[in-house]
C-alpha cells in the first residue's frame, strides 16, 4: 500500500480481507497516520503498519486425501493403483495447506492420459467419468492467495484395467480356438477322403472280382476255340451266331460290372447266354432248366 500525505489518500495494491488478518470484511471507515493504518469494521478496529507488505510467500503443501469410485471409498490408495474396468468413474479429493493462512487457495490439476491441459479451479475435488482402459497420472498443485504455487505436486498414478474380453490373453484364446477348429476340420476332411478312397479301392477290387467270376478266363479261351472250330468246319452260320452271343455276353457282363446291384432278370439273361455257349462246346448235349420260386 502507498500513503499520499499531500492528497491524504491511501492506495492498496492488493485487496486486504479477513484472510490477511482483518477482524471482518465489513469495513466502515479507514484512517491512517504516518506509520499505521486503522480499519474500523463492524466487529472492531484493526490496524497495521502502513509499510507492511501483505504477501504469503510460503509455498503451500498439497495432499490427495481421498479417491472415490462409484461411491466406494473402501480401498487403499497405492502408488500405482489398478482399478477394474467398471470402476472408471473417479472422484479425487485433495487439500492445500498454507501455514500462514488456510483460506483463499486455488488448485491447478491435469490428468495425463486423458488430457495434457492444466485446469485451474477453486474446488477441492474433481470428477472424471467414463475413463477408458489405460494408464493415467493425476497431478495437482495448490496456489495460495499470493499466487505462490506448491513446490511439488500431489501425484496419483492409476490404471483402468480393460474387461477380460479385451485383454491379450482372451484374444490369444480366441485365436487358439480358431486354430484348433481349423485343425479338427482339416483332420475330419482328410479322414473322410481316406475313407472315400478306401471304399473306392474296395469297390474296384470287388468289381474286378465280380467280373472275373462272371467271365472266367478259361471260359473265354474255350469259347473262342469252339467258335474257331466252327469256322474251320465251315459252319459259318453257327459260328457267326455263337460269336454274336459271345460278344453280347461280354458286353452285358462289362455293363453290369459298373453297377453296385444287378436285377435278377438281367442276371438270368447272362446265365442263359453263358449256358448256351458252354452247350455249344459240348455239341449241345447239355439240358438246363432254371426255376425261380
Amino acid at each position: 500500500m502507498k500513503i499520499d500525505p499531500i492528497s491524504s489518500t491511501i492506495k492498496f495494491q492488493k485487496s486486504i480481507t479477513n484472510v490477511d488478518g482483518l477482524i471482518s470484511n465489513v469495513v466502515n471507515q479507514i484512517d491512517f497516520d504516518s506509520t499505521n493504518v486503522y480499519v474500523a469494521t463492524n466487529k472492531g478496529i484493526s490496524y497495521f503498519d502502513s509499510s507492511l507488505t501483505i504477501n504469503n510467500l510460503i509455498p503451500p503443501d498439497i495432499y490427495i486425501n481421498e479417491i472415490e469410485t462409484f461411491g466406494d471409498t473402501n480401498f487403499t490408495i497405492s502408488p500405482n493403483q489398478e482399478l477394474d474396468w467398471n470402476h472408471n468413474n473417479l472422484k479425487i479429493e485433495y487439500v492445500g495447506l498454507s501455514y500462514k493462512t488456510g483460506k483463499g487457495a486455488t488448485y491447478s490439476y491435469r490428468l495425463l492420459g486423458n488430457s495434457n491441459d492444466s485446469v485451474l479451479t477453486n474446488e477441492s475435488s474433481v470428477s472424471f467419468p467414463n475413463l477408458r482402459p489405460r494408464k493415467y497420472q493425476f497431478k495437482v498443485f495448490a496456489i495460495n492467495n499470493s499466487s505462490v504455487r506448491s513446490l511439488e505436486p500431489a501425484i496419483f498414478n492409476f490404471t483402468i484395467l480393460p474387461p477380460f474380453y479385451k485383454t491379450w490373453w482372451f484374444y490369444s484364446l480366441i485365436v487358439l480356438f480358431i486354430l484348433v477348429l481349423a485343425f479338427v476340420f482339416y483332420r475330419l476332411q482328410i479322414n473322410r477322403l481316406n475313407r472315400k478312397n478306401k471304399n473306392k479301392i474296395a469297390f474296384n477290387e470287388l468289381r474286378q472280382k465280380t467280373l472275373i467270376a462272371r467271365i472266367n478266363p478259361h471260359f473265354i479261351f474255350n469259347s473262342m476255340n469252339s467258335i474257331l472250330s466252327l469256322i474251320m468246319e465251315n459252319r459259318n452260320e453257327i459260328a457267326e451266331n455263337s460269336l454274336t452271343k459271345f460278344s453280347a455276353l461280354l458286353r452285358n457282363a462289362l455293363n453290369q460290372s459298373e453297377e453296385a446291384y444287378t436285377p435278377i432278370n438281367e442276371e438270368l439273361i447272362i446265365s442263359k447266354e453263358y449256358i448256351r455257349l458252354e452247350n455249344m462246346r459240348f455239341s449241345f448235349s447239355i439240358t438246363c432248366r432254371i426255376n425261380i420260386a
